[in-house]
């Protein structure tokens, strides 16, 4: 039986972390083991360091192409600084909206 999910597609990981959000994105790759992702937001970064692990779990090298922080508010950001400060996974580009927190 043939895989649902294909190396070359992009794939979307909405996850529960209760009043926040955390939204990881599996980039197109030309095979599984170089798959790579990014992360929009990320409120409760221990669950979802654990999630972006278990994804990187049999692959030869980790990384984060890229961190979005949507808008600065707690439920969005509050956990990103757990991943810049982690080598395997400090991204390659940082977007921000530029809004300032009110």
């Amino acid at each position: 039986m043939p895989a649902l999910i294909k190396p070359g597609d992009l794939i979307i990981h909405i996850l529960n972390v209760g009043h926040g959000d955390a939204i990881i994105v599996g980039l197109p790759a030309r095979n599984e083991d170089e798959r790579t992702y990014g992360l929009v937001d990320c409120y409760k970064g221990t669950k979802v360091m654990k999630y972006m692990n278990k994804l990187y779990e049999n692959k030869t090298k980790k990384r984060l192409e890229f961190i979005c922080a949507t808008h600065p508010h707690g439920d969005h950001i509050s956990g990103i600084e757990m991943f810049i400060r982690n080598s395997d996974y400090c991204p390659r580009e940082f977007w921000d909206s530029g809004f300032r927190h009110a």
